[in-house]
């Protein structure tokens, strides 16, 4: 019993038991999602005064006839002689036999007189007549359509009633949520131009008819009012910046084509705590020493006290060709979590992260956008200007420039600027840069780069305007006045493929066009395809096809990146995590209006995602089986009671509307017949309802082998990384 005891303290032994764990939760949470559905019709039959025959949660047909039925076989199926259980247990109470099916994709209520399978049904209809030729009165054939449609539209009621509850419960315990602040704004961008927000900007308010409301979430309410409302016309956000009074901020938001959505370009909030896998190992953060650890939380930054990210990304934006050294306070509990130890400050030294570059200095184009307030504004540079030179020097390499400027921060710049429009002569403006909020990433795959020492966005062709002596590009024989058609990165290996995988997602290796050829839309701008270059492993090649003036062929050539002994990158590697809080409802009456909006959101889901699969903007290919939906529920689980809540009410939602679409063997089809039915006054023919209804499980069947077969595919993709 001691080495039991023992054994089971090893922490191998402890995760398999903690996963052990999850899974029963899981499996007992969804079976009680399934199990509230059916208990609707089972009590509204009950009180109908209609028999009960089976209640089941889990179908039951005999594995060995099914399988025998699905491949065309002769005889049942018996594996070794064999055969097949139907269920794991049942047992009879009263005139009712209850159990639980070998086969986890729903479960059922079986009535007297009621059989969703065609081949029964004459069967079914012969036992429900009485001696005298009538309807036996406990039969569901017997009773009124309105009653019918009671029983039938009861599972997905009492769906819709548990998911509030469930959604109630939660929020009496606790839900954790990314609140509604600004990281920040990418360049370009409508929330950028404006000026009107800096880093740790709370929004408080969506629209004025609304209400102020601290507990706003980022992307369940911010993101889905910008898509509803943010077309053709501004959007209202009441702002409140620190301890100042709330302020107005009408903004127009732009329309994405990619995504086909309008877009304010404000960014997530982030936190100052470390998650797991926060950093690259072949980056600055990943070599830093000591390794930072999951759970740490930054406190200060080169000794200077850290209130939150938006701090330390300043810090950093403004010391980028510098080393820094970042206090953390290691062994702090995650939100929720009882304190186990005292936490202790480690300091850790993390260098500065050379830019990795090609040699190729693209060419800089037009100013696409000038943001409010900002130097360049004050100095009245204007959308279409080009930036010439800075202090009689030329742009040259944009990628560099805010290095650059950050050296000449508060010091009076000159500028030669060549205005847009036509006739227009070249002028000197000064700017006095100052110091970032933030590093700039491009705002998209097609954004431009931000330059926030003076609050300009620069459009960065393709096209090679120089070619540094002795550089990757000179080797590979590029030359100024090249333009380059595509990108494509290649990691050195499969080992190395997996791990890039992981931090750049399965299509960061994928072919990307960057010049429009012929009919076909650029995929990415060069500020990308720069940006990408800094986060990979140093051995991995980018193949670039180029085309040259005055060849009509297109070329291609394999490169690799090199590291810059004098520019140096602002992405060092460090991955914070989302920043959250925690939502706890103040009473019963505002844990209730908060399952009642979740379980809304939850309906509205599902309802977008069906919409968008009939007009084939989703493909199918996207949807996900029983696999998944164990999956996310065990993934939920492990957050936590809360989080495990709140995806039974969109599971609870979820099935609602899947169950009342009118689709034959569903609860919605039966709607429609009853619905016929009271219209005609007469059942629909047997023999034609008999076919919709086999029509129906066909389609039943075909979709649940679909989309098994993508969970197995999903899970394999998952596996083989």
């Amino acid at each position: 019993m001691d080495c039991f005891i023992l054994a089971a303290e090893t922490s191998q032994l402890a995760g398999w038991l903690d996963s052990a764990r999850i899974a029963l939760v899981v499996c007992f949470a969804v079976g009680l999602v399934i199990f509230v559905h059916e208990l609707g019709h089972f009590l509204v039959a009950k009180a109908c005064g209609v028999r009960c025959d089976k209640f089941y949660v889990g179908f039951d047909p005999p594995p060995g006839k099914f399988i025998a039925w699905m491949f065309g076989l002769k005889e049942e199926f018996k594996p070794f002689g064999i055969t097949l259980p139907s269920r794991f247990f049942r047992f009879k109470w009263g005139e009712t036999e209850y159990g639980v099916g070998i086969i986890p994709l729903g479960g059922y209520v079986k009535m007297f007189g009621q059989d969703d399978n065609p081949n029964n049904a004459a069967k079914e209809a012969e036992a429900t007549q009485t001696a005298e030729g009538k309807l036996d009165p406990r039969s569901y054939m017997a009773k009124s359509v309105p009653q019918r449609m009671a029983i039938i539209s009861a599972g997905v009621v009492f769906n819709l009633i548990s998911a509030v509850v469930f959604g109630a419960i939660a929020y009496s315990l606790g839900v954790k949520y990314e609140p509604c602040i600004v990281s920040g704004t990418n360049p370009g961008s409508s929330a950028w131009k404006s000026g009107e927000f800096l880093p740790g900007d709370r929004i408080l308010q969506l629209g004025k008819g609304g209400t102020p409301n601290e507990h706003l979430r980022f992307s369940k309410d911010l993101m889905p009012y910008v898509f509803l409302h943010g077309k053709d016309r501004p959007v209202d956000l009441l702002v409140q910046r620190g301890d100042a009074d709330p302020r107005w901020v009408s903004i127009m938001a732009e329309y994405n084509a990619d995504i086909d959505m309008p877009l304010l370009g404000v960014e997530m909030p982030l936190s100052t705590r470390i998650p797991e896998d926060a950093t690259f190992a072949h980056l600055a953060a990943g070599k830093a020493q000591p390794a930072f650890e999951k759970g740490d939380r930054i406190v200060a930054i080169d000794g200077t006290p850290v209130e939150d990210y938006y701090d330390f990304r300043a810090h950093l934006a403004r010391n980028l060709d510098k080393p820094v050294t970042v206090t953390v306070s290691r062994g702090e509990p995650a939100p929720g979590e009882k304190e186990e130890k005292s936490p202790e400050q480690v300091e850790i030294r993390m260098e500065a992260q050379p830019m990795r570059t090609l040699g190729a200095v693209m060419e800089a184009g037009e100013i696409t956008a000038v943001r409010d307030g900002s130097p360049a504004h004050a100095a009245g540079l204007r959308s279409g200007d080009t930036i010439l030179s800075v202090e009689g020097e030329p742009l040259g390499d944009a990628f560099t420039l805010e290095q650059r400027l950050i050296a000449r921060i508060g010091e009076p710049t000159k500028f030669t600027i060549l205005p847009g429009g036509p006739n227009a002569v070249e002028k000197e403006v000064t700017i006095t840069p100052e110091a970032p909020l933030a590093y700039s990433e491009p705002g998209g795959a097609k954004g431009p780069l931000g330059i926030e020492t003076i609050g300009v966005a620069i459009r960065v062709t393709s096209k090679i305007a120089a070619v540094e002596p002795d550089s990757p590009a000179a080797a590979a024989g590029l030359q100024p006045g090249d333009e380059i058609l595509s990108a494509k990165f290649e990691p050195a290996g499969e080992e190395q493929a997996k791990l890039e995988k992981r931090f750049v997602g399965k299509r960061g290796n994928e072919e990307m066009k960057l010049t429009k050829v012929g009919d076909t839309e650029p995929d990415v701008a060069w500020p990308m395809v720069h940006n990408a270059m800094q986060i990979r492993l140093p051995d991995t090649k980018l193949h670039l096809t180029y085309s040259r003036k005055g060849d009509s062929s297109t070329k291609s050539v394999v490169l690799q990146s090199a590291a810059s002994d004098q520019w140096f990158s602002p992405i060092r590697g460090l991955k914070p995590a989302a920043q959250e809080e925690v939502h706890t409802a103040s009473g019963f009456g505002e844990a209730w209006a908060l399952g009642l909006r979740e379980t809304k959101e939850a309906v509205l889901q599902v309802v977008t995602v069906l919409g968008k699969l009939v007009t084939g903007q989703l493909s199918p290919t996207k949807l996900g089986g029983p696999g998944q939906i164990f999956y996310v529920a065990g993934a939920e689980a492990s957050h936590g009671w809360a989080r495990l809540l709140i995806f039974l009410t969109l599971f609870s939602g979820n099935l609602a509307v899947i169950n009342f679409l009118p689709i034959p063997v569903l609860d919605g089809g039966h709607m429609v017949f009853l619905a016929i039915e009271g219209i005609r006054g007469k059942p629909v023919d047997p023999e034609m309802q008999g076919t919709i209804m086999m029509v129906g499980l066909a389609f039943i069947l075909c979709l649940m082998v679909f989309v098994i077969s993508m969970d197995i595919s999903t899970f394999y993709t998952l596996w083989s990384r």
